[in-house]
């Protein structure tokens, strides 16, 4: 669902598709129409929400950047179901998180956004 009114940034959920097939939870935030200066990528640190980062999001939108937020594969919103309460038998690492989670984001950004590379 996308929120914009006249000045103010916009914010939209976003599911974004991994090179695995796991679909990462994303949040995009972008400024006003016509004012996007580049494209920002901001993952969060580990166990951290992306709803952690939804501030700066927030002040870099309002700078003019267009700005995605997302959880890792196993993390805050893209957590599957069968291992809210916890983690063991999860197939998820470093390796996982850097070549499958954050090159889809990255591709999904530049594909939605070329202009801003």
């Amino acid at each position: 669902m996308t929120n914009i009114e006249a000045g103010k940034i916009g914010v939209s959920s976003e599911t974004i598709v991994a090179v695995d097939g796991f679909s990462l939870c994303a949040t995009l935030y972008f400024p006003p129409e016509g004012g996007i200066k580049k494209g920002i990528v901001l993952t969060g640190a580990l166990a951290m929400s992306m709803r952690f980062y939804a501030d700066c999001a927030t002040w870099l939108a309002q700078q003019g950047y267009t700005v995605v937020t997302f959880d890792l594969c196993g993390m805050g919103a893209s957590r599957p179901a069968q291992f809210v309460k916890i983690l063991r038998g999860f197939e998820g690492d470093f390796v996982t998180w850097a070549d499958h989670d954050f090159s889809a984001v990255v591709l999904w950004m530049c594909g939605r956004y070329p202009a801003v590379q």
